[in-house]
């Protein structure tokens, strides 16, 4: 296992970029050195900082609510409660769907021809 990391490598593990990383740096959350003309982070500073971030994001009270919207579940869809006018005007339309079906089939023709 690697003691030190550079900071391409550093970036890639925490998923941040040049400039985060050292800002990070700046502010004391990693321990960096020069080795050479090239800086290197100490590989158990990224996983202390990465321990503090996972521990505040999962207090021990529980998971904070973010009051984001929930998605409703994938699947069967629950059915949809009409109100009387919907239920009505559903109703009126069925019928009216059927008469005019009716008297296509007594006329004998398909009705209109959309050619």
């Amino acid at each position: 296992m690697r003691v030190s990391v550079s900071r391409r490598i550093g970036c890639d593990m925490l998923g941040v970029g040049q400039t985060r990383l050292i800002e990070l740096e700046k502010a004391g959350e990693l321990i960096s050195y020069f080795e050479g003309a090239e800086r290197r982070i100490l590989v158990s500073s990224i996983y202390a900082l990465i321990i503090k971030r996972v521990l505040a994001s999962h207090p021990e009270e529980g998971p904070v609510p973010t009051g984001r919207r929930v998605p409703p579940p994938r699947g069967r869809k629950s059915p949809r409660i009409l109100t009387p006018a919907q239920s009505e005007a559903l109703e009126r339309a069925n019928v009216r769907r059927h008469e005019d079906s009716e008297k296509r089939k007594n006329v004998g023709g398909a009705g209109p021809t959309t050619r």
